[in-house]
């Protein structure tokens, strides 16, 4: 599994320019990601905005990582420079390529901490407006990855 690190700042970035049509609730680390967003960029988004952004954080990012509240925490600490690092991103999800291993259509991954979970590899291509095609190796990236189209 590998998120598109720069994906995150862009993906808050565009949830602070798109209008609402509903969101669903959001959690503190949704809000802490936001807010170091509006931080970075200056921006004072609406309520609605802050929404939004939160909504798209959690369904696009948090919900797809084994330690959300690791990866937030990390993200807010981040100067707004790193915020668009690959690398410095890479090391706030903390990930153990080591640790991935294919269970059906989920794809279960690690922190290099330890925290694990099972991620439906459905929702990870969905949340990227793909459909999944499988779990199972990626010869490039050397471990078990979701394979979406």
């Amino acid at each position: 599994m590998r998120v598109r690190a720069k994906a995150i700042l862009g993906l808050t970035l565009l949830a602070l320019t798109t209008p609402v049509s509903g969101c669903d609730d959001a959690s503190a680390e949704a809000e802490a990601i936001c807010q170091k967003t509006a931080e970075c960029t200056g921006s004072n988004p609406s309520d609605s905005e802050q929404e939004l952004c939160q909504s798209v954080a959690q369904s696009l990012i948090l919900d797809l990582l084994p330690d959300p509240k690791s990866y937030a925490a990390c993200f807010a600490q981040l100067s707004c420079a790193d915020t668009q690092d690959d690398a410095a991103l890479q090391r706030c999800m903390d990930l153990d390529p080591d640790a991935y291993a294919c269970t059906g259509d989920r794809l279960h991954a690690c922190t290099l901490q330890g925290v694990c979970r099972d991620i439906e590899c459905t929702a990870f291509c969905e949340a990227q407006s793909l459909s999944l095609d499988r779990c199972g190796f990626d010869e490039a990236k050397g471990h078990d990855a979701c394979w979406c189209r």
